[in-house]
């Protein structure tokens, strides 16, 4: 299967910019169309956290609305500008949405008609508003496709050339490593890496990774397989310290997890590499 849609979440923020031409490089590179998505909070929801617990005056609320109404139409039009000089320089399809909602609820729709959506890593310091917390968790768990998620700190201009798969033979893992095979196929170097397989041999097999890479091999992709074994620190911080010793640019891996109504519940090393990643990620569920 190859890449045919693609989606980025535009947000108008510094790392936007970023995101998108990492986006149009992908789009060019498998001749797909970006769609960037630009999504506008409800303007009363916006507003009215700015007052939780306080009484504004109706009228003072509307002409609080109609300046951020007009803010939001200025972002807008400058996101759109962006990006549409992105897709001139890269001469990619492209396509333009905006969608009024909480952008991790309407990323994860659009996610189910796409073959790869990119999203930014939450920052560290980022105040959501209430209902839209977690975006690229909430995107991850509940769109039913890939996810790239993006560092917040770094430059990537490109994903897929040196790719880790994270693999602990778990229905999840094998839904990533099918979805990432677009990008493997085009890899220069495939590690899979299974850290601690004894742990879960049940899973593994009598050789752990041995299944996955003959089956990538059936599928043209040449893979490496490492075994790593620590008790000494956890599943994740062994795979971001291998990835960064391989030179990856791209982590595979399964993310554990449930979603019910506004409540996220992550595994271990699926929050762990959210919060801790150095690379861009490619999680699906």
């Amino acid at each position: 299967m190859n890449l045919k849609e693609i989606v980025v979440h535009v947000d108008g923020s510094p790392r936007s910019a970023p995101r998108v031409r990492l986006g149009f490089d992908l789009a060019a590179h498998y001749d797909a169309r970006l769609i960037g998505l630009f999504v506008t909070p409800p303007l009363i929801d916006t507003v009215r956290q700015w007052f939780i617990n306080e009484e504004i005056p109706e009228y003072i609320l509307k002409e609080i609305c109609a300046s951020v109404a007009e803010q939001q139409r200025e972002a807008v039009a400058a996101a759109e500008a962006e990006f549409r000089k992105h897709a001139a320089e890269f001469s990619a399809t492209a396509e333009w949405r905006v969608q009024e909602g909480y952008p991790a609820t309407a990323l994860a729709v659009n996610v189910r008609y796409s073959d790869l959506t990119i999203v930014g890593q939450t920052p560290p310091d980022q105040q959501s508003i209430e209902g839209d917390e977690a975006i690229p968790e909430r995107v991850i768990l509940g769109g039913g496709g890939p996810v790239l998620v993006v560092p917040h700190y770094g430059t990537f201009p490109k994903v897929g050339e040196r790719v880790v798969i994270a693999w602990d033979a778990s229905p999840t893992a094998a839904r990533a490593v099918r979805d990432a095979m677009p990008l493997l196929s085009r890899a220069s170097k495939v590690t899979v890496l299974a850290v601690n397989p004894e742990q879960s041999h049940s899973r593994h097999g009598q050789v752990p990774g041995s299944d996955i890479a003959l089956h990538l091999a059936r599928h043209g992709v040449k893979s490496e397989t490492e075994l790593s074994h620590s008790d000494e620190i956890g599943v994740g911080d062994m795979v971001l310290s291998r990835a960064f010793d391989l030179g990856a640019d791209l982590i595979v891996m399964g993310a554990y997890g449930h979603a019910r109504l506004r409540e996220v519940l992550l595994g271990g090393v699926t929050r762990h590499m959210l919060a801790h990643m150095t690379s861009p990620v490619l999680m699906s569920h």
